[in-house]
């Protein structure tokens, strides 16, 4: 089978999407030939694979990036060539909603035989979305309730729920013992480090972080955030000068675990109060998954999108937007140590299911299913 995944995403970038992209193209490899049709790449091929700790190739065609509006068109007519050059038996394969549109319109080619992953229904119009899963052959959606709500629209095309995954390779090289981690990124040994990784953005929940640090009475817990860009520190640089607060920026992919390995508790806080596209109800991050494999506490918003991972088996969930209630989550998880670590545990089990292989796996078999 020849599978080209087509994007508009540009290389390099520390955008988690990217990582996503590419995790799955690796592992289409594995059943497929592919070709990554996507934008911009800025930097040679072999320093992609490397960054990502790609373990097999696969043919890389990027395109020049269109500045004129709207851009995603413009985008889709420069990759025509590429989709009509593809062989006959070609799967084409995408997941932005946009780009799947102008391709419909413009190729006959790409309308007979693609698949559709979708990770928002809301980010456009519902009329939008309707129109693409009327022409795709299937749609691969990383939550249930997703599906609930395609199928609401008596879209006929079959549907997969499979949720994002996994890089276990990555994780190989983490430390197994959390003062090592410390000395490595000269952390303090004598700290509760509460870490948060992602970006310093209002849907993401830093605000509930950031309060929950000036609230805390413990003298003892540090709070150590990382992955903000440069100019989110500098939007935030009242707020982040605080004795409890230490940031970070960007952490390279290949440093990630060894952040998890140096914490005593991870904190995940996506709004629900600062979400216009209401990604609280369908995403799929792709941090909660990494989380569940470091084998440390996890403290997380409980929102819709977090029980498609977890439950209170696995995690201890706090109230949206509630600083207070997640400096309580965070007091459960040194109340009672024994039932801490049977949740650590049992997350560290339920994700193991979940890799980037398995993934791919179960998509190109519901792919050849629906093609057959």
């Amino acid at each position: 089978m020849n599978l080209y995944y087509l994007t508009t995403l540009t290389y390099p970038s520390a955008y988690a999407n990217r990582q996503q992209v590419f995790k799955m193209c690796e592992a289409f490899s594995a059943h497929s030939s592919v070709t990554f049709g996507t934008g911009t790449v800025a930097v040679p091929t072999e320093e992609l694979f490397r960054a990502f700790g790609a373990k097999t190739k696969f043919l890389i065609s990027p395109s020049p990036q269109r500045t004129h509006f709207p851009k995603s068109m413009w985008f889709s007519r420069g990759i025509l060539p590429l989709v009509h050059r593809a062989p006959p038996d070609t799967i084409f394969y995408c997941r932005e909603p946009l780009l799947a549109f102008w391709l419909i319109c413009f190729s006959r080619r790409f309308r007979k035989c693609f698949f559709y992953e979708c990770h928002s229904l809301h980010r456009f119009t519902p009329l939008l979305y309707k129109i693409i899963f009327r022409f795709t052959r299937g749609i691969i959606v990383t939550t249930a309730s997703k599906k609930i709500v395609i199928e609401s629209w008596r879209i006929q095309a079959p549907i997969l729920v499979e949720p994002n995954a996994i890089d276990l390779n990555r994780f190989a090289a983490m430390p197994a013992d959390k003062n090592e981690a410390r000395i490595l990124l000269n952390l303090p040994r004598d700290k509760t480090i509460l870490l948060y990784i992602g970006g310093f953005i209002p849907d993401r929940g830093i605000y509930t972080l950031l309060e929950a640090a000036r609230q805390n009475t413990h003298e003892n817990w540090y709070f150590l955030f990382a992955g903000g860009t440069e100019d989110q520190q500098k939007a935030l640089a009242h707020e982040l000068r605080h004795d409890h607060i230490h940031a970070r920026g960007r952490i390279p992919y290949e440093e990630v675990p060894v952040y998890l390995a140096a914490a005593d508790v991870l904190l995940a806080a996506p709004s629900k109060k600062y979400d216009p596209l209401k990604k609280y109800l369908h995403g799929s991050p792709l941090k909660i998954p990494e989380y569940m494999h470091a084998e440390r506490p996890i403290v997380i918003t409980d929102l819709p999108m977090i029980r498609e991972w977890v439950s209170e088996h696995e995690v201890f969930f706090f109230e949206p937007d509630n600083a207070a209630d997640l400096l309580r989550a965070v007091e459960r998880v040194f109340t009672d140590p024994v039932a801490t670590e049977a949740k650590v545990k049992r997350a560290k089990s339920k994700v193991l299911r979940h890799t980037w292989q398995q993934r791919a796996e179960r998509i190109v078999s519901f792919i050849r299913t629906c093609t057959a």
